[in-house]
């Protein structure tokens, strides 16, 4: 039996959004994550060392703005046109 007050479960995929060689301690990087869906997402970081260890951070998101694309029939608050 496990007694717990909370648990964490995060999914870790094999999509790449950037990658970054010979990258000096302290140094900052940026990338942008093109054609990214409406909505939330997560994301997290692998950093390897120079010897192969290899570190994960904790699983972050991300909100993408806008507005989702209408559905057919009017539905999620869409009008349908009148004809």
């Amino acid at each position: 039996m496990l007694a717990t007050d909370s648990v964490v479960v995060e999914v870790l995929t094999t999509v790449k959004i950037a990658s970054f060689d010979d990258v000096a301690s302290g140094d900052t990087v940026t990338a942008a994550w093109s054609g990214l869906p409406v909505g939330e997402h997560g994301w997290y970081l692998a950093v390897t060392d120079a010897y192969g260890a290899e570190a994960l951070s904790a699983g972050q998101t991300v909100t993408a703005p806008g507005q989702p694309p209408a559905r057919a029939g009017g539905r999620a608050g869409q009008a349908s046109p009148r004809r």
